[in-house]
């Protein structure tokens, strides 16, 4: 019975090793798993930063571009806007002093009819003024429809963002639930339903991933298209204006042209009104040179709204870049602390139960080997009387049947069984059972 139960002992310390060294195994496991998560977390946030910067950079330089265009062409439209300013005044300076030259050979006929002429021209030009007026009130009412266009894209794609950062903290939300579930179901089910539990999770995870990734990309493409739009819009705009400018250059070609001929053939009924002509002549310079700072003025404004824009358009990128950021590397890190908790506490369970074996084990391995020495004292004379109950044996209760040997491996028993510390693990686990 004592080689029995000296080897039931020994397969029982056997058995505890193996555990002890099972659990040590999955402690290392938990640490590894948690360092390949926090490895992956900072890969993610690193991809996540790439990724925004490169995109924020795309759009800067796309916005960059875009500005330098519309630069350009308000440039070559006050170009073309200052020579054709210039080409009038000395059209007006030659046609007046052309008139002027003509004016002492002119008859009060003459006059007459150049009275009715510039009358003529006047109302011409006031016809050219208004048409101006109402083109350029045109062009207003497009870009602030333009204007209005982009604000309601950029609330879109706001909107779209705020759907995205709600979807991301329902996907944390319903993951903290499910980890809260999975930590009650670790006291309850055994090893398999655990992972089966987990790889449902991962899952549910990845499935929400998936989807706050559809969502983000519908999203990109819903500010892509709103982007187009506005771009669409704006191109649109530019070609009409640029028409609307040929138009106008071809009229005053064509208008020149008629009035070049009109002088040529009416040149001897030019009157003295030489000295009203000049004078309306300085009228649409300084009318033309006024108009000038006004286009310069808008070009100024109209710069440094976009330059506004832009800045403002980075920085809400990189606001939004950072939070996803932000919020993906928590994600996962929260979610490998769960994991590796919960690794850390079933291996921590195991630990107590492999100590608390092997001090059982032990203990009676303590008891078993005082057998054969108690059995060889049992040859000498005085050995009955210490087998004799003692004081502290008193509230055992007798055994007729029972050796002296087992009374004596009883009280070792007990004594040594009193003086086995209780580890604080398991009381801690005591406690929480």
């Amino acid at each position: 019975k004592a080689e029995e139960e000296a080897a039931r002992v020994a397969a029982e310390l056997k058995a505890a090793e193996e555990a002890t060294a099972e659990e040590k195994r999955i402690a290392e496991a938990a640490a590894a798993a948690k360092m390949a998560a926090e490895e992956d977390a900072a890969r993610v946030a690193a991809e996540l930063k790439a990724e925004e910067e490169a995109r924020v950079a795309s759009e800067l330089k796309a916005a960059e571009e875009k500005a330098a265009d519309e630069k350009r062409i308000a440039e070559a439209a006050a170009h073309k806007a200052a020579e054709e300013t210039a080409a009038a005044t000395v059209a007006a300076e030659a046609e007046a002093r052309e008139k002027e030259r003509l004016a002492a050979e002119a008859t009060a006929e003459e006059k007459q009819k150049a009275e009715e002429e510039a009358a003529r021209v006047a109302a011409e030009l006031n016809a050219a003024e208004e048409k101006a007026t109402e083109e350029k009130r045109r062009a207003e009412e497009e870009a602030r429809i333009t204007a209005e266009k982009a604000a309601a894209a950029e609330e879109e794609a706001a909107r779209k963002a705020a759907e995205l950062k709600a979807a991301e903290e329902e996907a944390a939300r319903k993951e903290k639930e499910e980890a809260a579930a999975d930590a009650v179901a670790v006291e309850a089910e055994d090893r398999e339903e655990k992972r089966l539990a987990a790889e449902a999770v991962a899952a549910e995870l990845k499935a929400v991933e998936e989807k706050a990734a559809e969502e983000k990309h519908k999203a990109e493409e819903e500010a892509a298209r709103a982007a187009a739009e506005v771009d669409a819009a704006a191109a649109e705009a530019e070609d009409r204006e640029e028409e609307r400018l040929a138009a106008e250059t071809v009229a005053a070609e064509m208008k020149a042209i008629e009035e070049k001929r009109k002088v040529e053939e009416e040149a001897a009924r030019v009157t003295a009104e030489t000295k009203a002509a000049e004078e309306k002549a300085v009228a649409d310079v300084k009318k033309a040179a006024e108009t000038k700072a006004a286009e310069e003025k808008a070009v100024a404004e109209t710069k440094a709204a976009e330059e506004k824009a832009v800045a403002d358009a980075k920085r809400a990128a990189e606001e939004q870049a950072a939070r996803i950021a932000a919020a993906k590397a928590d994600e996962v890190q929260r979610h490998a602390e769960e994991q590796v908790a919960l690794i850390e506490a079933e291996a921590r369970k195991k630990g107590v139960e492999a100590e608390l074996e092997a001090n059982k084990a032990k203990n009676v391995v303590a008891v078993t080997a005082s057998i054969p020495v108690v059995a060889a004292e049992d040859k000498n004379a005085g050995v009955l009387d210490a087998l004799k109950p003692t004081e502290d044996d008193k509230s055992v209760p007798a055994q007729t049947t029972a050796s002296p040997s087992r009374t004596l491996s009883f009280r070792k028993r007990k004594d040594k069984k009193e003086k086995v510390p209780v580890p604080e693990g398991a009381k801690a686990k005591c406690m929480i059972m």
